[in-house]
């Protein structure tokens, strides 16, 4: 059912993702974890990310270290302000090592995400989730985590807009035009 308490402009979806700040003057060709689509250097779940907020009309949020060149990266920056309105949480993040990095783990202990399902999606250098989303629903016990999300090798990435609409389209999420 439709439901009118909640105003047409506000999105149900949030699209959290992890991005590193991308340091100056680096080859996107030789990182693996860059992808360059129509001249745009984006990080590879930074562009999926992108591609998912184009098609639910979610809202994005960069997951970001609080010390952008410190040592601390570990902390989460800045702070989803609104987290009740959003019903629907897409997480995105690389595989490193096959695990999340610390700062995924960090940004499931400061969200309780209750009765919210979450949506993993990723980059990977050849290991898929890696245990991932059994990780995830370790840290947000009460809410509804997905097995059906994305995960994509970074060297498909800059070709998947099709592969990732698709996907969406699975799921029920993406927009009607």
């Amino acid at each position: 059912g439709l439901d009118l308490t909640k105003p047409e402009t506000a999105s149900n979806i949030l699209i959290a993702y992890l991005s590193y700040p991308l340091p100056d003057g680096v080859d996107a060709s030789t990182s693996a974890s860059r992808v360059v689509v129509d001249g745009q250097v984006s990080g590879s779940v930074e562009y999926m990310a992108n591609v998912i907020q184009k098609n639910t009309g979610g809202d994005l949020f960069a997951i970001q270290p609080a010390e952008s060149y410190g040592d601390d990266f570990n902390t989460v920056a800045d702070h989803i302000a609104n987290l009740d309105q959003y019903d629907t949480i897409f997480v995105g993040y690389p595989i490193w090592w096959y695990d999340m990095s610390q700062l995924m783990y960090s940004f499931f202990s400061e969200y309780d995400l209750s009765g919210k399902t979450i949506i993993p999606f990723n980059s990977h250098g050849g290991s898929g989730f890696s245990g991932s989303v059994e990780e995830i629903e370790e840290l947000e016990p009460n809410a509804t985590v997905r097995t059906d999300g994305l995960t994509l090798s970074r060297s498909v990435v800059a070709d998947s807009e099709n592969r990732i609409v698709t996907w969406l389209e699975t799921i029920g999420l993406k927009k009607s035009a």
